[in-house]
């Protein structure tokens, strides 16, 4: 049970294997600031109103920092999954307000823009 963070009793505490059993608490510099643009970017498209994705957005910071990704590529793998998903809706969204945004000005004779303010 040593391979899973588990004391032997056969080991004093403080010694060297103890050491290395035990997970590191720390997460690195680079993760901690690349998680920090990424918070960033969620507030900004939360502000200007872009509400897509946000849940690969929210699942990205919650490995970020609570599981504490130690692999590069790991955290490539979650990167290159988060911008093929925002890809597809974003393209499948803005197609869809496109034509809303068409229906708006022929029958209503008002931008979606506007009414999209006083929400």
């Amino acid at each position: 049970l040593s391979g899973f963070g588990v004391r032997s009793r056969s080991l004093k505490l403080g010694s060297r294997k103890d050491v290395l059993l035990v997970p590191r608490e720390r997460a690195s510099f680079g993760v901690l600031f690349l998680s920090a643009i990424w918070l960033a970017l969620l507030f900004w498209k939360w502000h200007v109103g872009i509400r897509m994705c946000l849940l690969t957005d929210a699942l990205h910071l919650f490995l970020l920092t609570t599981c504490q990704i130690g692999h590069i590529s790991f955290f490539f793998f979650i990167m290159y999954v988060k911008i093929s998903l925002e890809r597809f809706f974003f393209f499948y969204v803005s197609y869809c307000f496109s034509w809303e945004i068409a229906c708006f000005d022929r029958h209503c004779g008002m931008s979606f823009v506007a009414s999209r303010k006083y929400e």
